[in-house]
């Protein structure tokens, strides 16, 4: 048995009409975006999605902690990570780094394209209709309508 159809099972024992037409919305779980059920989120509260944007599953995983932002029009390929947090590695008492969690937000703006396999790290602010090449690591912010690599 298919976890969707675990999920469907589960969605018709709720007696509460209203949820359940949300919960079972046509277009998924983020109504005006289409987020594949597979997609691992961390903290959802902190998730903001701008309208009509794509998150492909294949282990694709938002980590958004530190606060995660996407613009409307924004297509996430597969087996991308998001990451708002990171550990504290410029401690002055542990090597390489303490037990201390920093967030940072991350943002990705409007008509941004992120292609298959790519981390995107804390902090970074991919700004409108750039483009991240597949298996790419962003380490740096990305500026407005640029192409990148790496």
């Amino acid at each position: 048995m298919s976890m969707r159809s675990i999920t469907q099972k589960l969605i018709n024992l709720i007696p509460i009409k209203s949820l359940k037409e949300w919960l079972t919305d046509k277009n998924g779980w983020f109504p005006g975006n289409n987020v594949h059920y597979s997609v691992k989120i961390s903290a959802i509260k902190n998730l903001k999605l701008g309208g009509n944007v794509y998150i492909g599953g294949g282990g694709t995983k938002l980590s958004c902690e530190g606060g995660l932002e996407i613009g409307k029009n924004t297509a996430v390929a597969e087996g991308c990570f998001f990451m708002t947090a990171n550990h504290n590695y410029k401690s002055k008492t542990h090597v390489p780094f303490d037990r201390t969690g920093l967030l940072h937000k991350l943002v990705v703006g409007e008509n941004c394209w992120i292609g298959a396999r790519s981390m995107i790290c804390p902090g970074v602010k991919i700004e409108d209709g750039a483009v991240v090449a597949m298996g790419s690591v962003v380490t740096k912010s990305v500026p407005k309508c640029a192409i990148v690599g790496g």
